[in-house]
């Protein structure tokens, strides 16, 4: 709090004031410590040497905020009494060399019986974990290429479903009809619309052209009834489509209708997906919408597994079969990336594994007519059935999974080599393992000597620090309960030493003050005393300024003494010559009175 006092402009003094006796300024205490100090036998009370009554003098002090301070007392000679004890050092193990030799082998030898088990374990696990890798990444494939071409036949589907669509396909047919169209050869039908390859041209190009662009088509057409093209994104090479087979299946209720291609001269292959375009209300077949895609359009397939990585000798495709018993490739991924070559890796051998497992797919049980393949029959997310085979041929291991919807196989393999390297793999991580551990137990071994054991090291150098003069320093409280305990307790004890010693120097300084003012006082050296007073006032007080001030006979009155902090104008002699105090007030100042407010 800041203490000062005010007089209002009518000569009272503000309501907030408050009254305490001038001894305020000091404690208790300090009076009694100075009255322990030799003092003149003139003086009874050393505090008359500070503010004489006759003298008329009253303590004014501008306190902005006032706190205590407490005084830094390290360095007092009272601390020197302390005796200084060093201990004798310990003989023997020490806590942590007794840990190391007993804890270590317990955890050690263990560990050397379960890395000797974990040999043996993973050398048999290798190969089935390469097993699996390579099973869940044909399932992948092939639930991602179904997932593909089930997207992709939603356009046709569209189209197919589309009622501009199908009534454009009746007006179509009508007009084959009502021209004769549905009467003529193929060749004549051929020959005169050979320029357009349409029966009737309405702009429906454009929206073919459209849907073929959305779904990545390379080729999208739409026939009507009888076979004729009434759209088409691109000029195919015939106008009727009657006599292909795929246009026959279609008419003949098989749709959706899934169609491989290949392109000798290029050695690329090509996907056709055929739709029927039926009557909403009678089912009956109105035409087709028949779209190619191109093979790499499956590489999205295997996008997430060269996403997620493959070894060096990784190797996933999706692979068709043939008419004739041969195969080729939809999508290949290796290491390097993915390429569009129709070639099926692994060769003949393959081909004949993938020759077999359609075979078995197709057939009506999951027994092989020769025994030969064994299978193993899964559920994908979907519910469809997929066949799983596993094979060795050329150095690979190969696993092969049908895919559900088509008679496409997702064939997955990896050198064996690879596979022996994982199990060797597995070998190197437990002797690394058991290393790791044996120091990771050495480590915990050694930590917990030393938790134990540190605790009371740290109490030790702590007890010596003290024993050696520095009261600054405290008992870290950590380790078990009863280390913890003992660390509050010899803190506290410190605590308790510093604060006497504290005391004990606060109390030699001020009596040595009080000493120093009744000396003063009883040379007749007031002003002495006066500047040594509020000197003192202001560094208890902690305030900006206190001052004393005189009074004349007429109660105007001057500044006697100042204490100021620097960058603070000074009142020292000024003169007031109006007189600040009201007589009424006068003799309560002299009786002592001290008035102070916030």
């Amino acid at each position: 709090m800041a203490n000062r006092t005010h007089s209002n402009g009518n000569g009272d003094l503000n309501p907030s004031q408050t009254t305490t006796p001038l001894s305020a300024i000091f404690s208790d205490d300090l009076v009694n410590q100075a009255e322990q100090v030799e003092q003149p036998s003139n003086l009874e009370n050393p505090l008359e040497a500070i503010a004489p009554i006759d003298n008329q003098t009253t303590l004014l002090a501008d306190l902005p905020q006032a706190a205590l301070i407490e005084a830094d007392v390290n360095g007092a000679n009272s601390e020197e009494a302390v005796v200084q004890y060093v201990p004798g050092k310990p003989s023997g193990a020490s806590l942590n060399q007794q840990l190391l030799t007993t804890v270590l082998p317990g955890v050690l030898v263990p560990l050397g019986v379960v890395g000797l088990m974990g040999y043996a374990v993973e050398n048999q696990r290798a190969d089935k974990a390469v097993e699996r890798d390579l099973q869940d990444q044909v399932l992948a494939a092939g639930q991602s290429a179904n997932d593909l071409l089930q997207e992709a036949l939603k356009i046709p589907t569209i189209v197919a479903n589309d009622p501009p669509v199908i009534d454009f396909a009746n007006t179509a047919t009508q007009e084959a009809e009502f021209i004769g169209l549905t009467q003529e050869s193929v060749e004549d039908a051929e020959q005169r619309f050979g320029s357009t390859k349409l029966v009737l041209d309405n702009g429906m190009n454009d929206y073919v052209s459209r849907a073929a662009q959305v779904g990545q088509f390379v080729e999208f057409s739409v026939t009507e009834r009888y076979g004729f093209n009434i759209a088409y994104d691109r000029q195919p090479s015939d106008f009727v489509q009657s006599d292909e087979n795929w246009w026959q299946r279609a008419k003949d209720g098989d749709s959706p209708i899934v169609e491989l291609g290949f392109d000798s001269s290029t050695n690329t292959a090509s996907v056709a997906l055929t739709q029927a375009i039926a009557d909403p209300n009678t089912g009956e077949f109105l035409g087709t919408v028949r779209g190619v895609l191109p093979a790499n359009f499956f590489n999205r397939a295997l996008q997430a597994l060269g996403n997620a990585g493959l070894s060096g000798s990784e190797q996933v495709q999706i692979l068709a079969p043939t008419a004739d018993g041969n195969a080729i490739a939809l999508s290949t991924l290796t290491a390097e990336g993915s390429t569009d070559s129709a070639e099926v890796l692994g060769g003949d051998a393959v081909k004949q594994q993938v020759a077999n497992l359609v075979a078995r797919a197709q057939a009506t049980s999951t027994q092989s007519p020769g025994g030969t393949l064994v299978v193993e029959a899964v559920a994908n997310q979907n519910g469809d059935r997929t066949l799983l085979t596993n094979a060795a041929a050329n150095g690979r291991l190969y696993s092969l999974a049908t895919i559900p919807g088509t008679n496409w196989i997702a064939v997955a393999s990896v050198d064996q080599s690879a596979a022996n390297g994982s199990g060797r793999g597995w070998v190197l991580l437990f002797a690394s393992l058991f290393v790791i551990m044996g120091g990771v137990a050495a480590a915990i071994a050694t930590h917990l000597a030393r938790r134990l054991s540190g605790t009371m090291n740290q109490l030790t150098q702590v007890a010596e620090q003290v024993a050696a003069g520095n009261l600054n320093v405290y008992a870290e409280a950590k380790g078990p309960a009863e280390a913890r305990r003992l660390a509050h307790s010899f803190n506290h004890l410190v605590t308790q030493v510093k604060s006497l010693l504290q005391k004990q120097a606060e109390a030699v300084k001020q009596a040595q003050f009080f000493a120093d003012m009744a000396s003063a006082a009883s040379r007749g050296d007031n002003q002495r005393v006066f500047d040594q007073a509020v000197q003192a006032a202001k560094k208890q007080l902690t305030v900006d300024r206190v001052v004393i001030y005189a009074f004349e006979q007429d109660y105007s009155g001057s500044i006697v003494a100042e204490a100021v902090d620097p960058g603070w104008p000074r009142a020292l002699k000024d003169k007031i010559t109006d007189p600040c105090i009201p007589k009424k007030i006068l003799e309560e100042y002299r009786r002592g009175r001290f008035c102070a407010y916030e």
